[in-house]
């Protein structure tokens, strides 16, 4: 039976950098999502939780499919796309 503990790794898993790095998010990218990820297990609105270690791995697998899939990694983010005609008057901004 595996033990579940609060997320106690202070430093990215090699394996959790490995695998983000081969669904293509770049290294520098995952170790700053890291930091996001352990904050809010530790920290935030997670804080508390525990799993086993194979939870873990598999919870930083579903956090980074996630980011990566939002295009994070990779220049297409929301805060990157430019808005479509219209869009400004909808959100009642005036273009730059």
């Amino acid at each position: 039976m595996a033990i579940a503990a609060p997320l106690s790794h202070t430093e990215i898993p090699a394996e959790w950098l490995k695998y983000a790095v081969a669904i293509g998010v770049p290294e520098q990218a995952a170790k700053g999502e890291w930091a996001s990820f352990r904050f809010y297990w530790t920290t935030g609105k997670g804080a508390g939780t525990v799993r086993s270690e194979k939870g873990w791995a598999t919870t930083w697998q579903v956090w980074v499919r996630k980011e990566a899939g939002r295009g994070t990694f990779n220049g297409n983010s929301a805060a990157n796309q430019e808005l479509k005609p219209g869009a400004y008057r909808r959100m009642n901004l005036q273009p730059c």
